[in-house]
């Protein structure tokens, strides 16, 4: 008889914790191959659980092709080298690469690792207005009940945390990671969560602290896009401009949020905002802007009226070649991001709602390629 050890106060779920103990008696004999599995009433008598949890854990034991279940007959061990289902990991967000460098940079991190690992990628693919060709649950769900995909859990490259929760809590037992965006802690991520960041308030910090070294600006302002769905993302890029300028004895003049477009609109959008600005304002002195197509609109704007020259304009995300050397910038790493994403998601412990941020570099102006 197998000796069954649950630990209550763990945070690996009681069938999970069952079905790693059968799957070590198989491995090491105890339950041969072509052999019955212990009947699901004897599991739940002798660990001490539902009749329920143990029936799951021989299920995940079928779904990992070590086990196999014939109808009023019972469950059996799998002979070995018998097929098993490949682990897959899926991918919610825009893969497009032209409009959408950033997510397509978090792609390629995400492939590298599992292309290394030998773990599968399912694009999970939606539209502009994150509208799904298929509803995801529904896909995750004809996943587990197919023959040839175990579907292990999902990253999120785009910010549609309320999905994110709602399928954490739909799937316990698979992992589910939100890479890049930081939200505003409207609810606790779950066990089975984790996120993925870039320390975008420390890199804001940063680069503004040189600013005030370097060009000692005087009437400094923020522009930059409200963004929507609790992220966080902008606004702490806003907190570390405020708080250096602070520390600096200065005041942030005003913080300007045009309506946000998408893609290169911004750089239509920030430029006309700007334009109005500086018109009314010429001792404008600083732009601190929270991403680098803002930056681009700005700096057009002070260029048409012959203000480039007296005024420090500062981008973020360094996401392609679009700077031209003409002003300084946040590099976030978002190639890294998607690395250490599929790495962590792969390990055996669950995320415990892990919050991991990453460090980005300051690009100055002159050191650009």
């Amino acid at each position: 008889m197998i000796k069954y050890n649950i630990d209550r106060d763990s945070m690996t779920p009681v069938y999970i914790q069952l079905k790693d103990q059968l799957k070590a008696a198989i491995n090491d004999g105890r339950l041969a191959p072509l052999s019955p599995m212990p009947l699901v009433t004897d599991i739940a008598k002798n660990a001490g659980v539902s009749i329920r949890t143990a029936d799951k854990a021989l299920l995940e034991l079928i779904k990992d092709g070590l086990c196999i279940r014939k109808p009023k007959k019972g469950t059996f061990v799998q002979i070995k080298n018998a097929f098993v289902k490949k682990h897959v990991y899926g991918v919610i967000g825009l893969t497009d690469s032209i409009s959408h460098p950033l997510v397509n940079l978090l792609y390629c991190g995400l492939m590298e690792i599992a292309a290394r690992k030998g773990v599968l990628i399912l694009p999970f693919l939606c539209s502009q207005d994150n509208t799904f060709q298929e509803n995801p649950e529904l896909l995750i769900r004809r996943c587990d009940r197919g023959n040839e995909f175990d579907l292990k859990g999902v990253f999120f490259l785009n910010p549609q945390f309320d999905l994110a929760f709602e399928l954490a809590e739909k799937f316990p037992e698979k992992k589910f990671f939100i890479l890049n965006h930081r939200f505003d802690g409207y609810r606790e991520m779950l066990p089975n969560m984790a996120s993925v960041v870039n320390d975008d308030f420390f890199g804001a910090y940063q680069l503004a602290q040189s600013v005030f070294f370097e060009y000692k600006p005087l009437k400094p302002i923020i522009l930059t896009h409200r963004l929507s769905n609790h992220n966080l993302t902008y606004s702490e890029r806003c907190r570390g401009f405020r708080l250096a300028a602070k520390e600096n004895s200065k005041k942030i003049h005003q913080t300007v949020v045009p309506q946000y477009p998408s893609g290169k609109a911004q750089i239509n959008s920030s430029y006309n905002v700007a334009k109005i600005l500086l018109k009314s304002e010429p001792d404008i002195d600083c732009i601190f802007c929270t991403n680098d197509f803002t930056a681009i609109g700005a700096l057009k704007a002070a260029k048409e009226l012959g203000l480039s020259e007296k005024i420090c304009i500062t981008g973020y995300d360094c996401v392609q070649d679009i700077i031209q050397n003409e002003f300084s910038s946040v590099k976030v790493p978002y190639t890294e991001m998607g690395r250490i994403s599929m790495e962590k998601i792969l390990e055996e412990e669950p995320p415990a709602g892990a919050l991991i941020k990453l460090t980005p570099e300051i690009i100055k102006a002159e050191q650009k390629q």
